[in-house]
């Protein structure tokens, strides 16, 4: 089967830094019937639960719902080797890396990405899809809200053809065997974020830590042995590795210095307890830049909602630093 798929195009940044969003659509065209993608801007905690698609024609001006035609909410990250990950802004140039969108946002680099099914029954000619969000979408600072997005699209005819109609994403494991790609494995899987809370402003000028350590209850159980009253062991840590990982500091000649952080994360799982340590060797981490997930894997659950027991973060001198605090939030329960 031949389908074309169309990636429209959002500007995140300007999504993080600005709270609007820039829509430029590559092409602005599909046929009815076929697949399309969407990249919403850098969205955290959507998914197919908490957004609604409808497409209104132009011509007839009919609305239809496309939210159950939703194959996949992902969100689509730069490769980890690739400049955009890796080097700061260029200043120079005005080239935007991955750093600029960590400031605003305080996590890494990322565009959301909703694959939709496009029913062969649309009303052809021009007409706009919009999408809006619901609960669970959190602004990524307490400027700025997850505003509603349109874009605007022409549905062309298929003239007929065969071999028009949703895309399989089909892969090949050997030379007889034609496998139908499963979107939904990209989705974030069940699990509680662990953050700094949204605010106002740059993340940048957060508290600066040397050291942190966070500990958890988390009741967990096997769901293929509900009857085994021994916790399940099957649990993951994942870090949201963000690229602003340095300090820049002025020196009393007027020069400017920076020093990296070295982030490191270790964590252990004792029962239902959970221990998750950060340490920068350099004492260059900012509060805000450290997050992570606790994520059930392995054929395990939580079986109630994980508690945040206790929560320390230290200068380099190992004094606790005061007035810092994470924020923990359930994505896809």
């Amino acid at each position: 089967m031949s389908t074309r798929v169309y990636m429209f195009v959002v500007l995140a940044a300007l999504l993080m830094l600005q709270g609007c969003v820039a829509v430029q659509t590559f092409p602005n065209a599909a046929r009815a019937g076929e697949t399309i993608s969407l990249a919403l801007g850098s969205l955290e905690g959507a998914s197919s639960s908490n957004i609604t698609i409808t497409f209104t024609s132009s011509t007839d001006a009919s609305t239809v719902d496309l939210t159950s035609h939703i194959r996949s909410v992902f969100n689509l990250h730069p490769d980890k080797t690739s400049r955009l990950n890796i080097e700061s802004t260029n200043y120079n140039t005005g080239e935007m890396r991955s750093d600029v969108v960590t400031l605003g946002s305080a996590h890494s680099a990322w565009i959301t990405v909703v694959v939709i099914d496009l029913p062969a029954s649309l009303t052809l000619g021009n007409g706009e899809i919009s999408i809006l969000f619901g609960e669970g979408i959190t602004p990524i600072n307490a400027s700025v809200t997850a505003e509603d997005i349109n874009i605007g699209i022409e549905i062309l005819p298929n003239a007929g053809s065969n071999n028009i109609g949703p895309n399989p994403f089909e892969y090949v494991t050997n030379t007889t065997n034609h496998s139908t790609g499963d979107l939904s494995l990209l989705e974030p899987m069940k699990q509680v974020l662990v953050r700094s809370p949204r605010k106002v402003g740059n993340y940048a000028f957060g508290t600066k830590v040397y050291a942190a350590q966070f500990e958890f209850t988390v009741p967990m159980h096997n769901i293929y042995n509900v009857m085994n009253p021994v916790p399940a062991e099957g649990l993951m840590v994942v870090r949201d590795v963000n690229r602003f990982d340095y300090v820049q500091s002025t020196q009393a000649n007027g020069t400017t210095s920076v020093t990296a952080a070295q982030t490191q994360m270790s964590w252990h799982k004792d029962g239902e307890r959970v221990v998750v340590n950060f340490i920068s060797p350099t004492g260059q981490l900012k509060d805000d830049f450290i997050r992570f997930s606790l994520i059930p894997s392995l054929f395990s659950d939580f079986s109630s909602m994980p508690i945040l027991v206790s929560y320390r973060y230290f200068g380099q001198d190992g004094t606790e630093i005061s007035g810092v605090q994470p924020t923990l939030v359930a994505i896809n329960f």
